[in-house]
Formats: structure tokens, C-alpha cells, sequence
């Protein structure tokens, strides 16, 4: 039982965190999210960029224009099905 609250507790502060991030920018948003799946992950994340705008709430087109910004400054590579992260204190001061 207490197994199961702690999971319950923990899925609820993503749920909240998560509400929280729609009002910020999509940037940010982005950036976060990626950060956040970094650390499940690790430096390359197996998802592609549909799934990381589920994630981020926001919809594919505006994630593939941020990703493609954030390929653009040398922040992270991305190929079909995998993000690259190359520089995630980019992300992070983006991110807040």
C-alpha cells in the first residue's frame, strides 16, 4: 500500500509540474522536457519528436521549428526516432 501511494504521489507532481509548464513559453517548455527525459534516459533519447511534444504539450510542427532552433545553436542532434543531447546547460538556462 505504501508502494502505491508513493507511486500515486510522484505521478501526481508530474501531472502538476506539468500544468504548471503550459503557460510558459514553448522554448522553455521544450527545453524542459528534454531535460526531464534526460534524466530517465540519459544523453540520447530514443523518442521522437511527436512524442516529445506530447510531452511538452504543444504540437509537432512548433517542436520540430524549437528542435530544429536548438539543433541550430549546437544545443542538441537529432536524428529519426532519437534526440542528442550536446549541451544541456543551454537547455537548462533556457529552461529556468
Amino acid at each position: 500500500m505504501r508502494e502505491t501511494f508513493c507511486i500515486f504521489g510522484e505521478r501526481l507532481r508530474q501531472v502538476e509540474a506539468k500544468t504548471c509548464l503550459i503557460h510558459d513559453p514553448v522554448e522553455k517548455r521544450v527545453a524542459a522536457t528534454l531535460l526531464s527525459l534526460q534524466r530517465k534516459f540519459g544523453k540520447i533519447i530514443p523518442l521522437t519528436r511527436q512524442e516529445v511534444a506530447e510531452l511538452a504539450g504543444t504540437t509537432v510542427e512548433t517542436t520540430i521549428r524549437t528542435i530544429s532552433r536548438f539543433k541550430k545553436e549546437g544545443w542538441i542532434r537529432s536524428t529519426r526516432g532519437k534526440i542528442e543531447l550536446l549541451n544541456p546547460q543551454r537547455l537548462g538556462d533556457l529552461s529556468g
